[in-house]
C-alpha cells in the first residue's frame, strides 16, 4: 500500500492506489507517523493514483497546511494526467511543488 524512501531531508511516500475517503484515514496515520520520525520536506509519488475524490484532495491540502506552517513543503511527483488536470482546474499546482 505505502512505499517509503528517505534520501537526503526528503521523505518519499509512493501511494499504492487511489486516494479516496476509505483511504485517507491510513494516509493521515502514515504522514503523522513520518513527519514524526522525519519533520522535513514531504514527496507524494502518485504514480499509482488513477482517482482521487474530494476528501482525498482535502488530506494533501491539510498536509500542504501542516507543512507549510513547520516551515516544509510538499511536493508531488509522477502525477498521471488526470490527476495533474485536476490538480490544474482546483489550482493546486500553484501551491504544490509538482516534480
Amino acid at each position: 500500500m505505502f512505499d517509503i524512501t528517505t534520501k537526503d531531508d526528503i521523505t518519499v511516500l509512493q501511494i499504492g492506489q487511489d486516494i479516496i475517503s476509505t483511504m485517507v484515514p491510513q494516509i493521515k496515520a502514515q504522514v503523522v507517523d513520518l513527519l514524526a520520525k522525519n519533520p522535513g520536506k514531504l514527496c507524494l509519488d502518485l504514480q499509482n493514483v488513477e482517482l482521487m475524490d474530494s476528501v482525498g484532495i482535502g488530506v494533501l491540502i491539510a498536509i500542504h497546511n501542516t507543512l507549510k506552517k513547520n516551515g516544509h513543503e510538499l511536493a508531488i511527483s509522477n502525477a498521471s494526467e488526470n490527476i495533474m488536470k485536476l490538480f490544474q482546474t482546483m489550482r493546486l499546482d500553484q501551491h504544490f511543488q509538482i516534480m
